[in-house]
């Protein structure tokens, strides 16, 4: 059974490695009446948010990106040089991001 829905408010905290074997157990909880949810590794807060069933899913508008910006734009090696510092390791398909600002929008 398919049922649509929206994510609110979703808030990354942490990485999540993914080992050479490809299985990482998450744990997910939904608070239902609220729709906050909780998404866990070992016990370890991994994502919240909040999740809401819908019957016409919104299809969000397009970034209106500004070029006229006092931050600088970064390339995709420095871009993801910058992640690999914070701990965060992106390979192949997983670096989709060609072109940064350096503030992050």
């Amino acid at each position: 059974m398919d049922v649509p829905v929206e994510f609110e408010d979703i808030r990354f905290i942490r990485a999540t490695s993914l080992p050479v074997d490809g299985k990482v157990e998450l744990t997910v909880m939904i608070h239902y009446g609220t729709g906050n949810f909780e998404i866990t590794e070992m016990g370890s807060l991994v994502v919240t948010g909040i999740i809401r069933e819908t019957e016409n899913p919104s299809i969000p508008e397009a970034y209106n990106f500004q070029s006229n910006s006092k931050f600088p734009m970064i390339a995709k090696k420095d871009f993801y040089k910058e992640l690999k510092l914070r701990g965060y390791h992106y390979n192949g398909a997983f670096q989709a991001v060609n072109l940064a600002r350096s503030d992050a929008s």
